[in-house]
């Protein structure tokens, strides 16, 4: 396996669009995690249960609300072990590097238009600048 580390510029209008995806992820965790039973650790299940919530009310992608619901199981599952709840999810990046690079449809809806191939801004701004 390859791991290639590279230091993103964005610009400002940039940043606070990163920033804006990551607290729309965390905050679909956390509906996520408040809305389904705390006993349930499957991803598909919290899928079931959440996604088209997930969609409509944070205007995450299909891929992004996914990974808000296989990260609620993940996390419940490692808390069952410690016997411990889930409190909390806070932003982070981790949502950017789980793309798939050959299947990049943008972070956001389609018609949202924030995000498009992966990390890069807007079709028009990241090539301008």
């Amino acid at each position: 396996m390859l791991t290639l580390v590279c230091k993103l510029n964005p610009s400002q209008k940039q940043a606070e669009e990163i920033e804006w995806v990551l607290t729309a992820f965390e905050s679909a965790c956390n509906y996520a995690n408040q809305k389904v039973k705390p006993q349930i650790t499957s991803k598909m299940t919290i899928q079931n249960l959440v996604y088209n919530e997930i969609r409509a009310l944070f205007g995450l992608s299909a891929n992004l609300a996914v990974r808000a619901c296989a990260r609620v199981g993940a996390n419940r599952k490692t808390a069952k072990l410690k016997n411990k709840p889930v409190k909390a999810f806070k932003p982070t990046l981790e949502v950017l590097s789980k793309r798939k690079p050959r299947k990049a449809q943008g972070l956001l809806a389609a018609g949202q238009d924030r995000f498009c191939n992966g990390c890069r801004a807007r079709r028009k701004d990241f090539n301008s600048g």
